[in-house]
């Protein structure tokens, strides 16, 4: 009996189960065929949306419940959502709408909204209609926390779980605009948090709306090279950022802390950090480091942030620091920096500095069409630059300079740069320098002059000085290759002496065009006004097999002996010599009341061959 009982009520269940089956299979059949149309629940969940955007009117088109593609439970979707605002206009859409809801809750004729789950949305950021565009930024700060407040205070995200979104774009002034993914919003209690990723690296987001009123950002590793930056500039980098800011009765009060790392700009390594604190519209720069291609600084100040109507305004003072490759790093003061930092990117600033006597002034320009950086500079003693020419691995400019410009002052200097990377160019002028070369041998000062960089090479222009033993005209001095592994000087100099001292300079060691023996052998006296032009590689033991010289120029007063009585003597004598060349003569002579003209060459040891014409004759 109570076999058969079973086997009735087991059947019961089987054909009960199997009803369940058929009619949910059929069920869902048919929802993924024909989602069920749910205009009737349009109210219900405009409700629930309303509420979730504090209390704007919503626009849902198309609400449907079904399977979305590659979903194992059917959901609720729309085509569109539109979060509206004064007079019907859309403040911003988003496509393809997953709204969460519970089935059971739904087939009692309710809908109960646990989270939404949004496409693309491309939310504009410019100024909206009617506002005032001469708003400084401070004021327009401050106008976005009173509207992050509102947003709080009217309950944002609220009765949901969370709001997820596949991708906003934030556009601009951007043509690609920023471009956030995966991003997750979430509301407990006053605070707001938004999460997600952005370009590459990661994002957080949060928001409180009790006063005073917080905002917070946490930036992990963004790339650089996606940031959709107005200017087309070759960054490439992991960005990090973190920061807080506040809004209290006296202004804005925050910390920052960013860093670039594994840089490029331009293809050459770069590295940045910055720790700044914001305190009643005060910048405090706690510490701002950088390096590119091996050249490290660090900056240091207080700055006043101003309003400016399409600009960030900075007004202050500070130290910079700066390191390698300098052979020494050096600290200098900044009495006076102004900046202009607009939201277009561009940037120009001016900069006063003050190192004990030195005082410069620097104008610097980034996207706005001008040079990058120009500079004036005073008082610039030549045992600075002993002391901090930077070190280069390719070259030794640094240590050429500390043993052959002994002193000097540079009184002033007038520096340009057309784009960050480029070599300087620019003029300056000098007092009372002193130079040496071939291990001392040469000695050349100059009481003042001239002097102009210009890519690769240093220029000295002067009027006078001395060489040696000799004084000098009007000369110029060329230092060739600075930023080359080898350095080379030319000098190409106007000499007045006598032919005794310019002897003493073509017999000194490291010269050596002649012999002390050869130049007693030429037993003649003169006056001599020259130009010479010496071209050297300014290398380590340098001889004079490396050394090109050149000598043209005029003797006055010639007086040669010849005997013990008899001279031959000439008002004016044209004279020239060339390394491995012999020494050539020109002009009238007088011998025992006789005038010839003289053409000749002297030999050295073999004497001097020369042709001699009488005036009127053809001999």
């Amino acid at each position: 009996m109570l076999y058969y009982f079973l086997h009735h009520v087991g059947r019961v269940i089987f054909v009960a189960l199997l009803l369940v089956a058929v009619t949910g299979a059929g069920l869902l059949y048919w929802l993924h065929q024909k989602p069920i149309s749910l205009d009737q629940y349009k109210s219900f969940l405009a409700d629930d949306l309303s509420e979730a955007f504090g209390g704007r009117d919503v626009r849902i088109s198309n609400l449907r419940f079904g399977f979305p593609p590659n979903a194992s439970f059917p959901v609720l979707t729309a085509d569109r959502l539109d979060v509206l605002g004064d007079g019907g206009r859309s403040l911003f859409g988003a496509d393809d709408i997953t709204l969460g809801v519970k089935f059971s809750e739904l087939l009692l004729g309710r809908v109960d909204l646990s989270d939404l789950s949004l496409g693309e949305v491309r939310l504009p950021i410019s100024l909206a209609d009617g506002t005032d565009q001469t708003r400084g930024f401070m004021q327009r700060l401050d106008g976005l926390f009173e509207t992050l407040q509102e947003l709080l205070n009217d309950d944002v995200g609220a009765g949901l779980d969370g709001i997820a979104l596949d991708q906003l774009v934030l556009a601009g002034r951007f043509q690609s605009g920023v471009v956030l993914n995966n991003i997750l919003v979430t509301k407990q209690e006053d605070l707001l948090s938004v999460a997600g990723n952005i370009h590459g690296g990661q994002f957080i987001l949060s928001m409180t709306a009790n006063k005073p009123a917080k905002i917070g950002l946490v930036l992990d590793g963004a790339e650089l090279s996606l940031m959709p930056f107005e200017m087309d500039l070759p960054l490439n980098g992991r960005l990090f950022l973190g920061g807080q800011l506040t809004k209290n009765n006296q202004g804005f009060v925050g910390n920052i802390s960013a860093r670039i790392e594994n840089g490029f700009y331009d293809q050459m390594p770069i590295n940045a950090s910055l720790t700044a604190q914001l305190s009643n519209n005060l910048l405090v720069i706690s510490e701002a480091r950088g390096s590119y291609e091996g050249s490290n600084l660090a900056l240091t100040g207080i700055m006043a942030l101003e309003p400016g109507e399409e600009a960030i305004m900075l007004s202050g003072d500070g130290a910079l620091y700066l390191d390698e490759p300098l052979a020494a790093p050096i600290k200098m003061d900044l009495p006076g920096i102004r900046a202009r930092v607009a939201f277009d990117g561009s940037i120009s600033g001016n900069i006063e500095m003050v190192y004990q006597d030195l005082v410069g002034f620097v104008r610097l320009n980034h996207g706005n069409g001008q040079p990058f950086l120009d500079g004036r500079f005073e008082n610039l003693p030549v045992s600075l630059i002993h002391k901090h020419w930077p070190i280069l691995g390719h070259g030794n400019t640094h240590a050429w300079l500390n043993e052959h410009v002994e002193k000097g002052m540079i009184s002033s200097i007038a520096l340009s740069m057309n784009k960050f990377g480029d070599r300087p160019s620019g003029v300056f002028s000098f007092d009372n320098l002193s130079m040496n070369f071939l291990d001392n041998q040469l000695q050349l000062t100059v009481p003042n002059g001239v002097a102009d960089l210009d890519d690769n090479a240093l220029r000295f222009q002067l009027d006078a000085g001395g060489l040696n033993e000799l004084n000098l005209g009007k000369s110029l001095v060329v230092l060739k290759g600075l930023y080359d592994e080898d350095q080379s000087g030319v000098i190409d100099a106007t000499a007045l002496g006598d032919l005794a001292q310019l002897k003493d300079l073509l017999t000194l060691p490291r010269i050596g065009a002649l012999t002390p023996q050869e130049a007693q052998e030429i037993n003649i006296s003169s006056k001599l006004t020259f130009q010479t032009l010496l071209e050297l590689p300014l290398i380590a033991d340098l001889t004079f097999d490396d050394v090109r010289l050149k000598v043209s120029g005029v003797g006055r007063g010639v007086t040669i002996p010849i005997g013990e009585e008899a001279k031959i003597t000439s008002p004016k004598l044209d004279l020239a010599w060339e390394k491995d060349s012999p020494l050539t003569f020109l002009g009238p002579v007088n011998w025992k009341g006789m005038s010839f003209g003289v053409a000749g060459r002297w030999l050295g040891g073999e004497g001097i061959q020369a042709r001699l014409t009488c005036p009127n004759t053809n001999a």
